[in-house]
């Protein structure tokens, strides 16, 4: 995702008076690992956020929803990873494991 894209959706999120999207250490842990490449942290979280608002959008309601956002990072992942094969987030394949055994929902939407 380029830059002028991203960043109309970070400031959407945070002007937008008709969505909220809370920030978690458990919904977005790639995004303080600064091992990996700040264009993937910001394209896995600009998911992130695409996923949440539009189910938010969708629903005509303003509650946040880790867990769309969760599904989008997965499927914006594997888009990233059919560019780069090698490529492998431990944080967003945890997330992956978790969908996979029907956990993940239940998992960012705890506490």
């Amino acid at each position: 995702m380029d830059a002028p894209r991203g960043e109309l959706i970070f400031d959407f999120v945070e002007k937008s008076p008709s969505v909220v999207v809370n920030i978690t250490k458990k919904a977005v842990s790639f995004l303080t690992n600064h091992k990996i490449p700040l264009p993937e942290r910001s394209t896995l979280t600009a998911a992130f956020f695409v996923g949440n608002v539009d189910a938010q959008l969708l629903r005509g309601e303003k509650k946040g929803n880790p867990y769309a956002g969760e599904l989008q990072v997965i499927g914006t992942y594997r888009r990233m990873q059919k560019q780069n094969p090698k490529l492998r987030i431990a944080e967003v394949e945890r997330f992956v494991e978790l969908q996979r055994r029907g956990e993940l929902k239940r998992y960012v939407n705890s506490p």
